[in-house]
């Protein structure tokens, strides 16, 4: 396991770790996703976008569009590691290690300044063998809106999680 962090971000990571769902303080709606079987708690004021006909997963964002959030599964078809599937998302942090990383053999989760804001990202990897699957947590939002969009990212990231292997892909 590796832990890196660098500047503001820290703060908001370890709260994220400290706090539970109640820290939002505010109504949340429940996505779970039957095709690779996980499931996420957002701010219920999110508008849910059209789903990818392929029911691979679901992205939402605020009214005002400050906050982007998409939540999906895709199947290892190209035997990657963990590590190797998040990496064109990493490669887009301004700093290199990211501002915050956690690595488990099951799962990677980091947050840091892009060109277009912060990036949160937490991927696990599902299943065993030939049957992996990667499912992912991405939020976006501006830095400057890092106050408003804190517990919300505490409440996704704390109950972002596998129910149970996924069924048939």
């Amino acid at each position: 396991m590796s832990r890196s962090s660098r500047g503001g971000l820290p703060i908001l990571v370890t709260a994220m770790l400290l706090c539970g769902p109640a820290a939002a303080g505010s109504p949340v709606q429940h996505y779970s996703n039957d095709r690779f079987g996980f499931s996420v708690d957002l701010p219920a004021e999110l508008i849910a976008e059209t789903p990818p006909d392929n029911g691979d997963g679901q992205a939402f964002h605020a009214p005002d569009n400050t906050l982007r959030v998409t939540v999906s599964g895709l199947n290892n078809a190209l035997d990657q590691t963990l590590r190797d599937f998040i990496a064109s998302d990493r490669a887009r942090c301004r700093h290199q290690p990211p501002d915050y990383l956690l690595e488990r053999p099951d799962r990677i989760v980091f947050s840091c300044m892009t060109a277009d804001g912060i990036l949160y990202q937490k991927t696990i990897r599902s299943g065993r063998g030939t049957d992996t699957a990667f499912v992912s947590l991405r939020i976006r939002y501006p830095a400057s809106e890092k106050a408003r969009w804190q517990a919300a990212v505490v409440t996704a990231s704390n109950t972002f999680r596998i129910l149970a292997p996924a069924r048939e892909r």
